[in-house]
């Protein structure tokens, strides 16, 4: 996906769940991809995993971004693994 000035745009990916899987395009065509953990610690109250995520979120944007897209999974039903 280019913009009009013929630049990349920046686009993450996401395997959500409790270890999320990603990737990122950057502006120069580079893919990185990898795995966040957001499981909870022992003492963690129940909006740990949604800070931690928003938090890496924001990294990943201040690090590669501006991220332009993000596409995800939309899982319907889960059946555990």
């Amino acid at each position: 996906m280019r913009e009009g000035g013929g630049l990349l745009r920046c686009i993450l990916a996401l395997d959500l769940g409790t270890s999320t899987g990603w990737a990122i395009r950057g502006h120069d065509g580079l893919i990185t991809s990898g795995t966040v953990s957001l499981r909870p610690g022992r003492f963690d109250g129940g909006g740990m995993r949604y800070l931690r995520f928003t938090n890496w979120l924001t990294e990943i944007d201040r690090l590669s971004g501006p991220v332009a897209a993000i596409w995800f999974e939309e899982v319907r039903r889960h059946a555990g693994t």
